[in-house]
């Protein structure tokens, strides 16, 4: 099964997981103008014809606090909204999360820590990296495949056995 977990903002992280091989392919796609949301849907697009059946997507929330702020990026909310009607569109699976659920952090299960440990990190991608959180988050506690929390347990060491 593939699955597709998205960061939606003016630089888009987005993350393929395939359950069947293990793979996980992150990218960063650039979103803050008309003619990138036609080539973020084309990209919808291209996984969908790929085989992915699931997206999950970091959901966007107006936060009280910022009531009095002057200048909102409205980025997430309109990609959320692309990925909204594609999804209805072509009937795939469509999960939100809160950015408290998968976005790496020190106060996410998948922290930047565990992922080093699995091998995935990359500094150059930090968009990726939260669609890469989403998507563990999903897949372990969601789908309930414990493979990758299993990968973080310390090694035993059998030698004198």
């Amino acid at each position: 099964m593939k699955y597709l977990s998205i960061d939606p903002g003016g630089t888009t992280g987005v993350c393929r997981y395939d359950s069947d091989s293990r793979d996980f392919w992150l990218h960063q796609i650039p979103t803050t103008t008309v003619d990138e949301y036609g080539k973020f849907w084309k990209f919808l697009a291209y996984e969908h014809q790929a085989g992915v059946k699931t997206l999950i997507c970091e959901q966007f929330n107006f936060r009280l606090q910022e009531r009095t702020r002057t200048k909102i990026n409205y980025t997430p909310a309109e990609l959320i909204g692309i990925v909204k009607l594609f999804s209805w569109t072509f009937g795939l699976d469509l999960h939100f999360q809160m950015a408290a659920e998968g976005a790496i952090g020190p106060n996410v299960f998948w922290t930047e820590q565990k992922i080093r440990k699995l091998g995935l990190w990359k500094t150059s991608s930090p968009h990726a990296m939260d669609a890469l959180g989403h998507m563990l988050q999903y897949v372990s506690f969601k789908e309930n495949d414990k493979y990758f929390i299993g990968q973080l347990r310390p090694k035993q060491d059998l030698k004198g056995f």
